[in-house]
């Protein structure tokens, strides 16, 4: 069980470094780094009781429309849920620091 906390608080940080990335590009509006990213992980975890596994499609539809509702409340004017995820398409995540 303490491995999973111990991951779960590397994706935390990995949450909370790109929130601040984003406020400092101007991307998302200026919040408390720590909330925001408890907030997405949480949300993240909470869909895992409801995402349709069974349907991978469908599963991945779902992911998305997920992580878009998420993004559009951070976003800063002017900024749209493509301008992230066309940056997140060249970034690899890594949780490994």
């Amino acid at each position: 069980m303490q491995a999973y906390w111990q991951e779960r608080e590397k994706l935390l940080r990995w949450l909370a470094a790109r929130v601040k990335s984003g406020i400092a590009k101007d991307e998302f509006l200026p919040l408390d780094v720590r909330t925001a990213a408890q907030a997405l992980l949480a949300a993240t975890e909470g869909a895992s009781a409801w995402v349709d596994r069974a349907n991978e499609r469908k599963s991945v539809r779902q992911a998305d429309e997920l992580a878009s509702l998420m993004l559009r409340g951070l976003l800063a004017p002017g900024k749209t849920v493509a301008d992230v995820k066309a940056e997140a398409e060249t970034t690899r995540i890594s949780l490994e620091s």
